[in-house]
């Protein structure tokens, strides 16, 4: 088996074993689960792959779990050593998302799309604003809950610093038109301007080319609150564009 094979094999069974371990009902299943799931992170170190697979947050849990089962704490020492250790090679890297992400992207995507939503209640006025957009604006945070749904359609991607989740973005592929595009995104406020928007375009620009697109498309605001996003996406190369304006009156 050719090794890259063998890593995603030995990463689909771990998978399993965790979902295992966390929800299994028979004792005696989730004993065998914690002790393969344990021995497994400690042999195959060397596996980039393996170490994507859990997150900090995952990792405390089963190894949690895995003590109450009987695992002594020198092991549970160790294997938390080998994954900080890990992790500290990678202070930066994209993953997909866990369904455990779920409170953080909410929290990044509240933070990121705040001033956005303020900039659209001073250009459209209040009464505007609440007849036109506001409701558009407060269904955000269950479009984001929809695109890291498991039939989304969606492949959604974590931009992670020193182990924890600072940005996200979605991306889809057609795969009759071939035509890559990049959704909703976000970076928290506190780690903008440090290249993590950029970064994560163009892991999803690999993304698409990897899936057969041919053009890779987004859209932004252009008021002045889109200005960041649209500096990033230039950086990233879009720079073919039809500008648009939307149009509001009172009746």
């Amino acid at each position: 088996m050719h090794e890259t094979g063998a890593v995603l094999e030995r990463n689909t069974v771990l998978e399993r074993l965790a979902k295992t371990l966390v929800v299994g009902d028979e004792q005696e299943l989730r004993e065998v689960a914690a002790q393969v799931l344990v021995h497994q992170l400690v042999r195959q170190e060397d596996h980039a792959g393996l170490r994507q697979l859990l997150s900090a947050e995952e990792l405390k849990s089963l190894l949690e779990r895995a003590q109450a089962l009987g695992l002594s704490d020198e092991v549970r020492d160790r294997v938390w050593l080998f994954f900080k250790r890990a992790t500290a090679r990678r202070r930066f890297y994209i993953r997909r998302v866990y369904d455990a992400d779920g409170v953080v992207l909410e929290d990044i995507r509240r933070a990121a799309f705040e001033p956005v939503f303020a900039s659209f209640r001073a250009l459209l006025g209040d009464e505007i604003y609440a007849l036109a957009q506001a409701k558009q604006d407060a269904g955000q945070a269950e479009m984001l809950r929809g695109l890291i749904a498991p039939d989304s359609g969606w492949d959604v991607f974590a931009a992670e610093v020193d182990m924890r989740v600072v940005g996200f973005i979605a991306v889809k592929v057609d795969p009759e038109t071939l035509i890559g595009e990049i959704g909703l995104n976000a970076v928290h406020p506190a780690h903008a301007g440090h290249g993590v928007g950029t970064s994560l375009y163009e892991f999803a620009l690999g993304h698409m080319k990897r899936a057969g697109a041919r053009v890779a498309t987004v859209a932004t605001g252009g008021d002045a609150s889109h200005a960041p996003a649209r500096r990033a996406y230039e950086k990233a190369g879009f720079h073919a564009a039809i500008p648009s304006v939307w149009l509001c009156r009172l009746l």
